[in-house]
């Protein structure tokens, strides 16, 4: 059964895939593709791997899909359970518009981030968030001994509302939590996370 699914997959012009620039489930028309089958006789699995350079029929993105299973990953009807990486992840969320006027430092950090959230690094993506501030700070150039002092000192210099250094506070216990407490945030929380940051960079350079 495992050997039908990797024929039918290798077989096909066109894969259904999201998009990273649509969006969403787009037809994708399968550009190159590679296949890699193989057995491991200590614990007598089959394996295969199916690799594609995908291009959307729609905007024309190109991106990369990789598709695999063995003959251990069935369901209860013990069908195959086909896993699908995507690359960029469809996760990844594009810079805010005209983010070339941000400082180098601060949108070489703020698109790591964004990259680390997409790629399923939710520690890391709020990690790099925190960086983004830390390196706003340093640009207006009111770094303190500490971020929470940092934060304040955007307000005293005219640069932040105390109302959004508020919800700067917020997204800081969250960075604080990924550092010092290596803890994940759930992905709302990493979501809400970045429109705050978003909303910080839009008001200072943008």
């Amino acid at each position: 059964m495992r050997k039908s699914a990797s024929r039918s997959m290798a077989e096909q012009n066109t894969i259904y895939a999201e998009c990273p620039t649509c969006l969403g489930s787009r037809k994708h028309e399968i550009v190159v593709q590679k296949q890699h089958d193989g057995y491991i006789e200590e614990i007598g699995t089959h394996f295969w791997n199916a690799y594609y350079v995908i291009q959307c029929m729609g905007c024309e993105t190109f991106s990369f899909a990789h598709y695999s299973s063995s003959t251990d990953d069935v369901d209860g009807d013990d069908q195959p359970i086909i896993f699908i990486k995507l690359y960029p992840s469809r996760r990844v969320r594009k810079p805010i518009k005209h983010w070339y006027y941000m400082p180098k430092t601060v949108s070489n950090i703020y698109k790591e981030a964004l990259i680390a959230i997409g790629s399923e690094a939710p520690t890391l993506g709020a990690a790099g968030l925190r960086a983004v501030v830390e390196s706003i700070c340093e640009d207006k150039g009111v770094r303190k001994k500490n971020l929470e002092k940092s934060i304040d000192a955007l307000v005293s210099a005219g640069f932040l509302a105390s109302e959004q250094a508020d919800f700067l506070h917020l997204q800081r216990y969250l960075g604080n939590m990924a550092i010092h407490e290596i803890t994940a945030p759930d992905e709302r929380e990493l979501l809400a996370a970045v429109d705050i940051i978003e909303s910080l960079l839009k008001t200072l350079y943008i």
